[in-house]
């Protein structure tokens, strides 16, 4: 990150993403030059967030069978996987 923070203090290109190739940099520039502006990339899916995750779980609990604790998703006559 400091190496990204050096690039973009030195010659005002932000390079969001590693690694800060000469050509990502140029890019940038050229970029600058022509008046554009270089726009951050989407934000990264990192997964559910926890407490979202729980309150799903709490809203669809998973439903136990009589026999075995199997019960199968759509139909009930689908395959058993073991």
């Amino acid at each position: 990150m400091a190496v990204l923070n050096g690039i973009y203090n030195a010659c005002g290109v932000r390079v969001y993403e590693m690694p800060a190739s000469p050509e990502k940099v140029k890019a940038g520039i050229d970029t600058l030059a022509a008046g554009g502006k270089i726009t951050p990339p989407r934000k990264y899916f990192l997964g559910s967030d926890l407490y979202e995750e729980l309150e799903n779980i709490r809203a669809n609990p998973v439903q136990a069978g009589p026999e075995d604790y199997f019960v199968p998703l759509g139909s009930g006559t689908a395959e058993r996987f073991f």
